[in-house]
C-alpha cells in the first residue's frame, strides 16, 4: 500500500502537501472584467446622447428667395436668469404688430423660490395666443444664456410644444432649433 494514493505523500497539489503553497494567477480574470468595464461604459454613454431631439439651423438655396407666409411667425425666446423674452417676427408684418407678439415673463422671486422658477404655464398659454393668430407658425428658437441649467431648457422646450405642466396643447410648436446670440 506504499504505492496507493492513501498511503503516500502525494496531493492533489503535488507529491508533498504543503500547508498555503497555492497561487492564483488573478491577471487573465483582470484583463477580461477591465474589457468588459470598457464596454458597458461605451454603451451607456451612446444611449444617453440620442434622447435630445433638437434640430440645427441648415443652409437651403431652395427657400432663400421665399417670403414666409402672412399666417406664419418664427417665435424667438431668449432664457436669461431674468426670465423668458419672447418675439416673433415675419417679414410682411408691420413693425406694431411685430411688437404686439413680444412678451416678458419674469422669474418667480418669492421667498424660497428656486433660482430659475421660470414661468412655464404662462409660456404655453402666451405660445398658444401666437399659434391661434398665426396658425401656420411652427418652428421656435431659443436662445439660452451660457448658465442657463439644462432642465431649464428641457422644460422651455416642453412648454413650446405644449407638452409640459397641467395645461396640455399639443402640438403648438413642433419645430424647436437651439441657438446661441452672436456676442
Amino acid at each position: 500500500m506504499q504505492g496507493s494514493v492513501f498511503g503516500s505523500r502525494r496531493s492533489l497539489f503535488g507529491t508533498e502537501a504543503e500547508v498555503g503553497g497555492v497561487d492564483l494567477n488573478l491577471t487573465p480574470l483582470m484583463d477580461v472584467m477591465s474589457n468588459i468595464l470598457f464596454f458597458l461604459l461605451a454603451s451607456v454613454g451612446a444611449a444617453v446622447v440620442a434622447l435630445l431631439p433638437a434640430s440645427v439651423p441648415t443652409r437651403s438655396e431652395s427657400a432663400g428667395g421665399q417670403e414666409p407666409p402672412p399666417s406664419q411667425v418664427l417665435v424667438t425666446l431668449q432664457i436669461t436668469r431674468r426670465g423668458i423674452l419672447g418675439s416673433a417676427a415675419n417679414e410682411r408684418l408691420s413693425r406694431e404688430q411685430t411688437a404686439a407678439l413680444r412678451f416678458e415673463l419674469p422669474r418667480r422671486t418669492e421667498a424660497g423660490a428656486p433660482p430659475w422658477d421660470l414661468p412655464y404655464e404662462e409660456l404655453t398659454r402666451r405660445l398658444a395666443a401666437i399659434k391661434d393668430r398665426y396658425p401656420a407658425s411652427d418652428t421656435v428658437i431659443l436662445l439660452p444664456d451660457n448658465e442657463v441649467p439644462y432642465e431649464v431648457i428641457i422644460r422651455t422646450m416642453d412648454a413650446a410644444r405644449g407638452t409640459g405642466g397641467t395645461a396640455r396643447t399639443s402640438n403648438l410648436f413642433t419645430k424647436v432649433v437651439i441657438s446661441d446670440l452672436v456676442r
